[in-house]
């Protein structure tokens, strides 16, 4: 029988023998509640299958500009 997590972006149940899920750990800066000072924080999130894709998979694609700009700039009016 396998542990089951629990998805911290999506908040979807998943089995840890699934494949393709991520768990990372990072540092967030808070403020003390008691005390008011920043202290740094760190924290372990688990992603899902479907959000460790969204996050890791393939690169983003840059959309592409449907006109091109013009390599020549000509002032407009009077430049002073």
């Amino acid at each position: 029988m396998s542990s089951v997590r629990m998805c911290d972006r999506c908040g979807t149940i998943f089995s840890e023998r699934a494949d393709d899920w991520s768990t990372y750990t990072g540092t967030v800066q808070r403020k003390n509640r008691e005390t008011g000072k920043r202290e740094l924080v760190s924290d372990t999130m688990d992603a899902c299958p479907e959000c460790t894709e969204l996050q890791f998979g393939t690169p983003a694609q840059r959309p592409e500009l449907a006109t091109t700009a013009s390599p020549h700039y000509e002032p407009q009016g009077d430049v002073r």
